[in-house]
């Protein structure tokens, strides 16, 4: 994950994601966009589908603190699919614009 200094919240996530579901794993394509969201008890920055369906969390890698506080402010993130296997999805994007 990269941060821009200017803006903490300008991150880029370029991720392996963690407890990948398999169910929703074969439901995306490499391509498809993900949001980054809170799971609901706050805990933790899950990935999951359009229509609201967990992929799987980021977690374990620098930067992790600052994307959770920059979630909790309101701040929206996209990733896409840019590889996936058997229970392995990959992922790179960042914040959308204001």
């Amino acid at each position: 994950m990269i941060v821009d200094t200017a803006d903490a919240c300008d991150l880029m996530i370029d991720v392996d994601l963690e407890g990948v579901r398999s169910t929703t794993l074969n439901a995306v394509n490499v391509g498809d966009s993900l949001n980054v969201v809170m799971d609901p008890a706050g805990l933790s920055a899950i990935c999951s589908t359009l229509d609201g369906g967990v992929l799987g969390a980021l977690s374990a890698f620098p930067g992790i603190a600052q994307l959770m506080s920059c979630l909790r402010r309101g701040e929206r993130y996209l990733v896409s699919v840019t590889a996936k296997g058997a229970g392995h999805c990959h992922v790179v994007g960042g914040r959308l614009t204001r």
